[in-house]
């Protein structure tokens, strides 16, 4: 099988871009990922390793856009602007016979969904970080002109605050990652 690469939470930033950082619906997920069995336990796996992913992904933030974000990361959640959001409160469950997984806070969630009509794709506008080359590796086909890339379908995500906007990434993140290193 081919070398498939993690993707790296510097890639997923753009101080080019007006929104600088990339929500789920537009950080790839490998199609070898995305096409596999989900269950609740590898659901679980990614849901504790939120705080060691927010802490790597909060540094290269900070790093790649110069910005300081001031949130205090710990084994219960993130407190920002002294509001907290404490991980037990996301809920994220597999559903519909391991063919999708929800991930959800009050009015807001994302979701991975497989059945047919249900899939979410990369909109390429050009303005995407990662280059052309890497996002190839997350396409479907990568020949081809129209590249097939599969992402997180979003809904009110941005209604809960930063807090919540990044727990979202750094799920959409780690779902991709650990499933990759268990392919």
């Amino acid at each position: 099988m081919k070398n498939i690469k993690c993707l790296n939470y510097g890639e997923l930033v753009s101080p080019k871009r007006a929104v600088k950082i990339l929500s789920p619906n537009e950080i790839p997920v490998h199609p070898m990922v995305y096409t596999s069995d989900y269950n609740q336990e590898f659901v679980e796996e990614v849901s504790e390793s939120m705080s060691e992913s927010l802490r790597k992904d909060i540094n290269e933030i900070e790093r790649v856009l110069g910005i300081k974000l001031n949130m205090e990361i710990s084994e219960k959640g993130i407190i920002y602007k002294g509001n907290e959001l404490v991980f037990e409160d996301v809920d994220s469950y597999v559903g519909s016979k391991g063919q999708s997984i929800e991930v959800q806070y009050v009015s807001s969630n994302i979701a991975l969904d497989k059945r047919k009509g249900f899939e979410t794709k990369l909109q390429l506008d050009g303005s995407h970080p990662m280059p052309i080359k890497r996002l190839k590796e997350y396409s479907f086909d990568p020949d081809s002109k129209d590249l097939e890339i599969p992402v997180w379908y979003v809904h009110n995500h941005l209604d809960n605050g930063l807090p919540l906007e990044l727990y979202f990434r750094n799920f959409a993140i780690m779902f991709n990652n650990l499933g990759v290193k268990k392919l």
